[in-house]
């Protein structure tokens, strides 16, 4: 299981006082904050190591995709995927419409299999969410609800 996160240092292209929210965003997920770090649950998941990778993306300059992360070792998500032999991979987070839709598509561009979990997923917009999911859908990406065992 891998985790993808923002975390931001100084990304003038991204983070933005006056945001549009479509291409800027106010501060968030600024390195030494707060906001940086994960939520309780999945830093428990973390540490326990049922997730055991984390990439980390956008430190200077806006990435939407976790395929732009690097692991600790300062490899790309790509890599991590087929040094494990991953072909199937599940995407949920935030947010639908943007970090959702660009991981998904480039999980989809590297031939993976995918399936979105959309009752785990929130979308910035709910117009452009639903325009998301359609592209998604489009590109050969499963959309389903993820279920407990």
């Amino acid at each position: 299981m891998v985790a993808s996160r923002d975390y931001h240092e100084s990304a003038p292209d991204h983070i933005s006082d006056k945001p549009d929210y479509i291409n800027t965003w106010p501060p968030h997920c600024m390195v030494g904050t707060p906001g940086a770090a994960f939520v309780p649950s999945i830093q428990n998941l973390v540490r326990e190591k049922y997730i055991e990778t984390v990439v980390t993306k956008g430190r200077t300059a806006a990435a939407y995709s976790a395929f732009d992360g690097f692991d600790v070792r300062g490899h790309r998500l790509l890599d991590v995927l087929k040094e494990n032999r991953v072909d199937h991979v599940d995407v949920c987070g935030i947010a639908t419409d943007y970090c959702v839709r660009a991981s998904a598509l480039d999980a989809r561009k590297n031939e993976f299999q995918v399936r979105v979990l959309v009752n785990l997923c929130a979308a910035v917009n709910e117009a452009t969410g639903q325009q998301a999911l359609e592209e998604m859908k489009a590109a050969g990406i499963q959309l389903q609800a993820a279920t407990a065992p």
